[in-house]
């Protein structure tokens, strides 16, 4: 009898720790919604800005403006892989716009982690900021949208 309430015991803890393996995994896993994925998109403009804010400041403390492209890369790249993911799973176009701009931002980047452009030379972060802030429009349109819907269906 005692072993019979052991084996139902060591089931039932490895299905809670299986049920909590995949609370974990879903959690982790979730898309953002349009107001996190602004956030993070003004995040990113942030950083951007501070880049080509520190053009004459890089030149005095002999910190190159490449270590933080990297980062800047890594959210870019993370953010165009969400808002794919978001698109296909919405259905939207205005998101595959937005990460159509956001491949933009990366492309004006990439010139940097290779050293192509030298660090003098920003204009590529310059537009890389104009792509942001455009897609960032694209978002609060999409904000916008996303209220009106929201208003039609408690009517």
């Amino acid at each position: 009898m005692t072993e019979l309430l052991l084996q139902y015991g060591i089931y039932g803890a490895i299905i809670l720790f299986g049920i909590l393996v995949l609370g974990i995994m879903k959690k982790s896993t979730k898309l953002p919604t349009h107001k996190e994925l602004k956030k993070r998109m003004e995040d990113l403009l942030e950083l951007l800005k501070e880049f080509s804010a520190r053009e004459h400041a890089s030149a005095e403390s002999g910190t190159p403006v490449f270590q933080g492209l990297t980062k800047a890369l890594y959210k870019a790249d993370k953010l165009i892989y969400t808002v794919t993911l978001m698109s296909e799973k919405e259905r939207d176009m205005k998101l595959g716009d937005v990460a159509a701009s956001l491949e933009k931002v990366r492309n004006n980047l990439m010139p940097y982690r290779f050293r192509v452009k030298a660090e003098e030379d920003l204009s590529g972060v310059h537009a890389a900021v104009k792509e942001m802030e455009k897609g960032i429009s694209l978002v609060d349109k999409i904000l916008e949208r996303d209220k009106e819907m929201h208003s039609r269906r408690g009517k």
